[in-house]
Parts: C-alpha cells; sequence; structure tokens
C-alpha cells in the first residue's frame, strides 16, 4: 500500500479505531508535514478532542516516509498507543525529531520485536523520539540499529517519560549525544 500527495499519513490515519498489519508494505512518496506514513490519533473529531487510534504491527514493512517536522514514518497523538511484535520500520527521515517514530505527550510505545533501522532525525532520536512528558516507551526484543540523530542515535526520551528496556539490542546509532540511548 503506497501514498502521496497528502499533508499528513499519507497512507494511514488512525482515529478512532485500531489498525493490525500482519504483512505487507506500507511505504510513502514525498515529503508531508508530520506522519510519514501512519498517524494514530487526531486533534478533534466531530468536536471532541483527543481521540485515540490504536496501531498493531505484527508483521510486514514500514519505510519510505519523509516529514518537514516529526515522525518519518509513524506519529502517535492524543492517548493513542503503537505495539510493534515484529516486522520492520526502516529508511524514515523527520526533519526534527522521531526519524521512525515520534510519540508525544500521553502516548504509548510498546515496541516487543522486530526492527528499526536506517532512520534519520534533525532534531532528537534517529529511530525513536519521547518528547514530551506522560509518555511511555517500552523497549522488549526490538533491534535498533543504525539510525541517525543530533541527539539519540536509536533512541532520544526526556527525562520524565517512562523508559523500560529488557532484553533489546541497540546498536551502531550515530548522534553527537548519546548514539544509543
Amino acid at each position: 500500500l503506497s501514498g502521496e500527495n497528502a499533508k499528513y499519513a499519507p497512507v494511514a490515519y488512525i482515529h478512532p479505531g485500531t489498525m493490525n498489519l500482519y504483512g505487507g508494505n506500507l511505504t510513502a512518496t514525498g515529503k508531508v508535514s508530520s506522519g510519514g506514513v501512519v498517524i494514530a490519533g487526531c486533534g478533534t473529531l466531530n468536536g471532541v478532542s483527543g481521540v485515540p487510534g490504536t496501531l498493531q504491527m505484527f508483521g510486514g514493512r514500514i519505510y519510505g516516509g519523509q516529514v518537514y517536522k516529526d515522525g518519518g514514518l509513524i506519529t502517535l497523538w492524543d492517548g493513542s498507543v503503537f505495539t510493534m511484535y515484529g516486522g520492520a520500520l526502516y529508511n524514515g527521515t523527520a526533519d526534527r525529531d522521531g526519524g521512525a517514530v515520534h510519540v508525544n505527550g500521553g502516548r504509548t510505545a510498546n515496541l516487543y520485536g522486530g526492527r528499526i533501522y536506517q532512520c534519520t532525525a534533525g532534531g532528537n532520536g534517529g529511530g525513536v523520539c519521547v518528547s514530551s512528558k506522560q509518555s511511555n516507551l517500552h523497549l522488549g526484543k526490538l533491534t535498533l540499529e543504525n539510525n541517525t540523530a543530533d541527539q539519540g542515535g536509536n533512541v532520544y526520551h526526556v527525562s520524565d517519560t517512562a523508559l523500560t528496556v529488557d532484553g533489546s539490542t541497540v546498536t551502531g546509532g550515530k548522534a553527537v549525544t548519546g548514539g544509543g540511548i
């Protein structure tokens, strides 16, 4: 599935609801504002603000997103949850934060398996960026490798966020500060 010519998330915009990815490819061409391939959650839907979305990835590949702001491949908004059990995220590019995944304000990323690699952010978190308080990041048996950013080559998280690491491989990250985490 491929998308283009959108301001945000040219392939999937999940709000409200759940998207399960078991295989296949999600990719985008062209550069968008935020959420290079997928956005979960939205600002306001039918007058109700903070409508979350859920993305569960069991396999497949999400790749090739390019954004002017945050979340080269995936952006989480408004209490949304991204859970990755397998598959791959790669070749995402964000001018600011989160080359692959951007988690901001009350969102959760559970990265229990799969691989995130060769993503780049001009600011923080070449692989994953958790940029605000009240967000959670869980790293299980995930491989993060060869991601690049100014700070946090593979992972960047602000000091007041919950970070749990259990059995992940974090290698080859490049950054001015904190190549790994």
